[in-house]
């Protein structure tokens, strides 16, 4: 058994080379997209452009990513030609959790085909910002009403719940309690009588309230009418 120590200065750089040390050289390039609007996993066309009067005499791959606030992501590789300085594709969109958020779409990578020696690539690129909305589109029904709620900064600390209520019943309903946009939907159809926590059918007019979680003060109140 052997033990080899080794030190190093702060001037040193671990480059992942056997041999010497390499220059690491970061490409600032440019990505433009025609797509204003995307939700999940919608594909979205892009063109993204190396460096003004940069060219490869090999082929070389970038890496392209959509990225939210909430850290997540889809990346693709596309192929730039040898002698060429840019490509055109397409990528699925990450999307957002609630309505009126965005994304941000970006060059994050570069991987040669042939490496030249000394030399390691990174890259970035602008960053073009994206309106998405919900991850999930509900099917259509014409006797429910859909109310979706999308409010900054959504933590626990900042969660709320919701009533629904009619005035001809005895009880409110607590219908749903939001954090971090994980909530209970609650259902409201034009028949039948029944009127609880998962399901209002009863015709006539509701109130939906809602109030913040930690003191239930009540911020407003909205008539839906069936």
């Amino acid at each position: 058994m052997s033990l080899a120590i080794v030190s190093c200065t702060t001037e040193d750089k671990y480059n992942a080379s056997p041999v010497g040390k390499q220059q690491i050289v970061t490409l600032t390039g440019t990505i433009t997209t025609p797509v204003v609007n995307a939700l999940t996993d919608q594909d979205i066309e892009f063109t993204a452009t190396l460096p003004d009067g940069k060219t490869f005499t090999d082929t070389v791959s970038v890496e392209i990513t959509t990225l939210r606030p909430d850290g997540g992501r889809t990346r693709g590789y596309y192929e730039i030609m040898p002698g060429q300085t840019s490509v055109t594709d397409k990528i699925a969109a990450v999307g957002g959790l609630v309505y009126n958020t965005t994304f941000e779409l970006s060059m994050t990578a570069i991987n040669l085909q042939t490496v030249e020696p000394g030399i390691h690539y990174l890259m970035n690129s602008n960053k073009v910002s994206v309106n998405t909305g919900s991850t999930r589109i509900p099917e259509a029904e014409s006797g429910n009403v859909i109310v979706r709620f999308a409010w900054e900064n959504m933590k626990t600390v900042n969660r709320f719940k919701c009533w629904i209520k009619m005035p001809a019943s005895a009880n409110d309903i607590e219908a749903a309690t939001f954090a971090e946009n994980v909530g209970i939907t609650h259902k409201m159809k034009l028949s039948g009588t029944s009127n609880n926590g998962n399901i209002s059918t009863s015709e006539g007019e509701y109130f939906l309230s809602y109030s913040p979680l930690d003191n239930w003060f009540l911020l407003k109140t909205r008539s839906i009418e069936l």
